[in-house]
């Protein structure tokens, strides 16, 4: 039977197809196994072609030689040639076991060349091919820095789940990595609507729009809607596509998140989910993490002292830097729970700062209202008014018990290299006793050198690093990288901290040093986080029916943990727990972009609750493997208290921030308010508002027992955070 069937002439055509089916599987069901053995393959391809060429003529020259020990070494040459080209006949091949040992060779090496070439000529027709019939993939538009990272979180994560990638420029060092690594990628422009139905945009579980430009964003947004709205009028898909589409301008995402509901449904239909986001945001988020952890490892009781002011200073000013100041005025609300001291150095004679003023006029108080390092400490407190905020509130001799600026800001300026007097003054105004200080160098560079940015922002990061040493302090110098192109800078700097852990710390971030990556993007343990805080803010809302109102009721008494003894859930908690799940995920998807974006906030500030406590937040637990806390959390005398404070001014600072103002009234019109105050004077609330203080002070006490009640129970992962050292 062998013998019949190794002499048909269907052999090899039925090997190759054997093979091309047995790859095509393996690339719909286990796109993770394919990868790997095709980027093992493509990696062994040159290999194998010395290997069996050398074996070939090698065992030929020597089988020739066995036959006829009268032919020359060059006769034996050209014959063993001829070998390969398949041009010798029958009898010859089978004289002896090195000729057709050399003959196998030469099949093999044929058939890999010849794969080889197929591959490197037809890429792009096998990659439209094996794209037919995938689903639920991930699809990344555009490898720049960000989209690149995105790519290596989640070939490091292994899922299972087939990758693709689309970027315009087929020769660059990343669409060459992507392609080698297994990714199917894709050449064409990431706005056209031909190139996202190659990719199969509307069968995808996630997709990436990543491409650096918010034009190109925009448009590839539109058309990948059009995709999936297409796809749910045919009914051809059955979950729900999430797409993740990177904006710089903040005016640009406050529009998109304004027609967020539009865009998500068609005819009271959820068919397709939008989350816009901003590279500098996600930067803020994953620094302040950074910063804190590096606080933490000094006694703790600094950064809870009620007389510490936390102060941040951003030399630069551009696009990043404004959005990286805003963020961090959001959300760097520690418990000594005062306002925080941010100063801003740039070299553009005070324009960007004029600007941004106009943009944000509850930031900080007037611009060049404090025009040197020194600084009027009263307004480091929530209820000083000694300063009017940019636009002028409160007015000139009238003051009222609200709060109008969010930071105790100042704008300076200094060349892209300030001189060492600067330095001098600067090391000065950090090293007072009562201050924790943490340094952003954020020039950006022209479109002309965009790495001009970095090569300053590493000399500068340098400077300050040395005077910082050199007058015996201990602060963290966090050093911008734009350009995935300059991340040798961002190591070199990390080499530049020293051994032994004393002195400042250089720190590189920015999505050109991986600070911005899936994890940041997806964020799923913040959406979790948040739709439960969304609930619990619901409360008693008669939107909720009856049975909805009752799972919410059980929620508030769960956190609350009367009398608990044990974090371990019960089979009826963790009921419970799925079923608010799905609860806060179906309301999750009626909300407008904006709510969205307010709940998270609220999420990503446990970061800075969660180190206040004694921890680190790592994530979402995983359902069932979760690992509640062996012992009960036991809070530092006045910590409670601190928690509730912490939340509260991060929401004044959330809506101060989005245009929102003091009204001494019930008034709840026009982004009005009479809860930003102070907390003393929460307790007060105005006539006829018909709640009194201590129901107002709860809503912020849930939120802080919700995050207890997670980290205990195991929801979210934590790990224990020493002070004085290691982790």
């Amino acid at each position: 039977m062998w013998r019949s069937l190794a002499g048909s002439p269907w052999l090899i055509p039925a090997i190759l197809l054997g093979l091309v089916g047995t790859a095509a599987i393996l690339r719909r069901r286990q796109p993770r196994i394919y990868r790997d053995l095709s980027q093992r393959l493509r990696q062994c391809v040159a290999p194998l072609i010395l290997v069996y060429g050398a074996g070939a003529v090698s065992l030929a020259v020597w089988g020739l030689q066995r036959r006829s020990q009268d032919v020359g070494l060059l006769q034996r040459m050209y014959e063993a040639i001829q070998l390969l080209l398949f041009n010798m006949e029958a009898d010859v091949i089978t004289a002896n076991w090195q000729l057709k040992t050399a003959a196998v060779l030469s099949i093999l090496l044929t058939l890999t060349v010849a794969g080889g070439g197929i591959l490197l000529w037809f890429h792009e027709s096998w990659q439209t091919l094996a794209l037919r019939g995938t689903r639920r993939h991930v699809v990344v538009c555009g490898l720049g820095s960000v989209g690149s990272q995105v790519l290596r979180d989640l070939l490091e994560r292994r899922d299972g789940r087939q990758l693709v990638a689309i970027d315009s420029d087929a020769d660059s060092q990343m669409y060459s990595w992507a392609t080698e690594m297994g990714v199917l990628t894709l050449k064409g422009d990431v706005s056209r609507a031909d190139i996202l139905r190659k990719a199969r945009v509307s069968a995808a579980s996630e997709i990436f729009i990543v491409t650096g430009r918010d034009v190109v964003n925009v448009e590839c947004l539109v058309h990948v809607r059009a995709s999936c709205l297409s796809a749910s009028q045919l009914k051809r898909r059955g979950q729900t596509v999430r797409c993740y589409v990177h904006l710089r301008d903040q005016k640009l995402m406050e529009v998109l998140s304004s027609h967020n509901s539009q865009l998500e449904h068609h005819e009271n239909e959820h068919f397709f989910d939008v989350v816009a986001f901003s590279a500098a945001s996600l930067s803020a988020q994953r620094t302040l993490e950074q910063i804190t952890r590096i606080w933490s490892l000094q006694p703790r009781a600094k950064l809870h002292a009620k007389d510490t002011v936390v102060h941040f200073v951003l030399f630069g000013f551009g696009e990043f830097a404004q959005q990286l100041a805003v963020q961090l005025a959001g959300l760097a609300h520690f418990p000594n729970c005062r306002r925080l001291r941010m100063t801003i150095v740039a070299a553009d004679g005070g324009q960007a700062a004029a600007e941004f003023a106009k943009r944000f006029p509850r930031f900080g108080p007037a611009v060049n209202e404090i025009r040197d390092w020194g600084t009027l400490e009263s307004a480091d407190e929530w209820s000083s008014q000694e300063l009017a905020s940019a636009d002028g509130q409160p007015a000139d001799g009238i003051s009222d018990r609200g709060i109008h600026y969010v930071c105790n800001a100042r704008y300076l300026q200094s060349g892209v290299q300030p001189d060492e007097r600067m330095l001098t003054e600067l090391t000065g105004a950090l090293k007072l006793p009562n201050q924790l200080a943490a340094v952003f160098v954020c020039h950006e560079g022209s479109k002309e050198d965009p790495s001009q940015g970095n090569r300053d922002n590493f000399l500068l990061a340098e400077r300050l690093k040395t005077a910082f040493d050199r007058g015996g302090m201990n602060c963290p110098v966090l050093c911008y990288v734009s350009r995935e192109e300059d991340q040798e800078l961002g190591q070199l700097l990390l080499e530049l901290n020293r051994d032994d852990g004393t002195g400042s710390r250089l720190i590189p971030f920015g999505h050109g040093h991986g600070t911005v990556g899936y994890r940041e993007i997806t964020g799923s343990w913040i959406e979790y986080l948040g739709r439960l805080t969304h609930l619990l803010w619901l409360g008693e809302s008669e939107s909720l029916s009856e049975g909805e109102r009752g799972l919410v009721r059980s929620l508030v008494e769960l956190i609350q943990g009367d009398g608990r003894e044990s974090w371990v859930l019960s089979a009826g908690e963790l009921g419970v727990m799925a079923r608010l799940d799905v609860l806060s995920s179906r309301i999750w998807q009626s909300l407008s972009e904006w709510e969205r974006q307010s709940n998270c906030a609220a999420a990503v500030h446990a970061v800075v609750k969660t180190a206040a406590l004694g921890y680190v937040l790592t994530g979402r637990g995983e359902a069932g493997r979760l690992r509640p806390l062996e012992q009960p959390m036991v809070l530092e005398q006045g910590l409670e208290e601190s928690l509730l404070k912490m939340e509260h001014y991060r929401w004044v600072a959330e809506r101060l921030l989005k245009g929102w103002t003091f009204v001494d009234s019930p008034d709840r019109s026009n982004k009005r308010r009479w809860q930003i105050t102070s907390w003393e004077e929460l307790r007060s609330p105005p006539a006829g508002y018909g709640k009194t203080g201590a129901q107002e002070q709860e809503k912020d006490r849930r939120i802080v027992q919700l995050l207890k009640f997670l980290i205990s129970t195991g929801q979210l992962a934590t790990r224990q955070l020493a002070e004085n050292g290691g982790h």
